[in-house]
């Protein structure tokens, strides 16, 4: 299971993902009967190549299933939250803010800013 540091950092790999997929699947073509590689190395090579290619793209394509279900999770979290609860949330898990930054953010007591996260953590289990 891979943890990430914020939320900026699940979306970055996400997009970088999406990427890799693309070079895979260009990749693909490439090797594919008709293609270049085929051409050049002939088909024993391109079969090889293939199946690397295909392992690869579907390898990606289940990472990226789990990084979007794990984006949907954050995403309908956040949502259960409404004002003051939602911007605590919000900053604690998208911006990965400590307590304290967060209550100079908000102008309350650090206090305050970590019971409510209690309240929140204990409103979702």
């Amino acid at each position: 299971m891979v943890i990430f540091e914020n939320y900026a950092d699940l979306i970055a790999d996400i997009e970088t993902t999406k990427d890799q997929l693309k070079v895979v699947e260009h990749e693909i073509e490439y090797w594919e009967f008709g293609g270049e590689g085929g051409h050049l190395f002939g088909a024993n090579a391109s079969l090889n190549q293939l199946e690397k290619k295909n392992k690869a793209k579907n390898k990606l394509i289940d990472r990226l299933d789990y990084l979007e279900k794990n984006r949907r999770r954050i995403d309908m979290l956040l949502n259960r939250f409404n004002g003051l609860e939602y911007k605590i949330a919000y900053l604690r898990i998208c911006e990965n803010m400590t307590h304290k930054e967060i209550a100079g953010e908000l102008d309350y007591s650090e206090e305050h800013i970590r019971r409510k996260w209690s309240e929140m953590k204990m409103l979702q289990r």
